[in-house]
């Protein structure tokens, strides 16, 4: 009986260090330079994408699909997943993430402890939308906040990368 009971606390004891660790920032190393995320951050020309959803007061969610955050000097657009309480009805049963394009918005960047940025950026063409916050390190892993007028506040986890050329 004390071997079943040790197994299971073992069990349980990994189950929980496995939990501690998926819900810590993404500060993982990607194979970007510091110049090169300084040139991308400098240029207001780079891609966050997601790795790791984390919705106000819900639990963590690895993320296993593409969904990017574009900045530009033209425009800022986002296709993100959202999980969270609105505070209005959407009436757009096709639009349940965060989803949008901006080409009239703020770009304020700052920089922040241990060799990163924070890049405040504010779209003044969307109505819910009241701001997108980035911190990005220096290795390239980056944090996303999105604060809105009619939704909970929503984080992710992940890392920039170079816009890709169309």
């Amino acid at each position: 009986a004390i071997t079943g009971n040790m197994k299971n606390s073992s069990l349980l004891v990994l189950a929980w260090l496995f939990l501690l660790a998926s819900c810590g920032p993404s500060k993982q190393a990607t194979n970007l330079t510091e110049t090169e995320v300084t040139n991308m951050v400098n240029a207001k020309e780079f891609t966050f994408r997601a790795d790791q959803m984390l919705p106000t007061g819900g639990r963590s969610r690895m993320l296993t699909e593409a969904y990017l955050f574009k900045v530009s000097p033209q425009e800022v657009s986002a296709d993100l997943p959202y999980m969270g309480r609105s505070f209005s009805a959407n009436m757009s049963t096709t639009d349940g993430g965060m989803r949008f394009v901006s080409r009239d918005f703020s770009y304020q960047q700052n920089p922040g402890k241990n060799n990163s940025w924070t890049v405040n950026i504010i779209p003044r063409d969307h109505q819910d939308l009241r701001e997108c916050i980035l911190t990005i390190y220096s290795n390239g892993s980056a944090d996303l906040s999105i604060n809105s007028n009619n939704r909970q506040p929503i984080r992710y986890n992940g890392h920039i990368q170079q816009n890709v050329k169309q």
